[in-house]
């Protein structure tokens, strides 16, 4: 394991919080990164278009307020909420990279950008990232397990 969950959690709260900031102080920072229009280059999809700053506004907000909803269960060391959660947002993420590429219809929808798109696909490898080593800290533990009932099976 490369991370693990928990310092993949602080990383990925940390972007979030980052993101969010810069959407709402120095949007141009995010828009013209080069992420964003590389992953919108090789998807074809259409960079960002004009977008008023009160929407970049609002999806900072609401970057910033996920990543406070993270902080929180990860300073109790909560690691079962995020261990519950990846599942679901790792659907989630694949569902809006779909939608967001136009792979689920014929014609593109209004939110399918370059953006939108890059978040979407970032927070799919992150969570899928979380959940595989969530399933590699719970092999490890169970392997730890079975060592110690075959140590004490021995003594015996």
């Amino acid at each position: 394991m490369i991370l693990s969950p928990k310092t993949q959690i602080s990383l990925s709260t940390l972007l979030q919080l980052t993101t969010g900031f810069l959407l709402l102080f120095r949007p141009n920072i995010v828009l013209d990164s080069n992420i964003v229009n590389v992953l919108g280059l090789a998807m074809e999809i259409p960079p960002v278009g004009r977008i008023d700053q009160a929407s970049l506004g609002l999806i900072g907000i609401i970057l910033v307020v996920m990543a406070v909803q993270s902080a929180i269960p990860l300073a109790r060391g909560d690691m079962l909420y995020f261990q519950t959660l990846a599942p679901i947002r790792l659907l989630i993420s694949f569902v809006i990279s779909a939608y967001t590429s136009g792979y689920l219809q014929s014609k593109r929808p209004p939110v399918a950008n370059s953006l939108s798109f890059t978040f979407a696909f970032i927070d799919l490898i992150w969570q899928f990232w979380l959940y595989a080593s969530f399933g590699q800290e719970k092999a490890v533990a169970k392997g730890k397990g079975k060592t110690k009932e075959e140590d004490h099976e021995h003594h015996l």
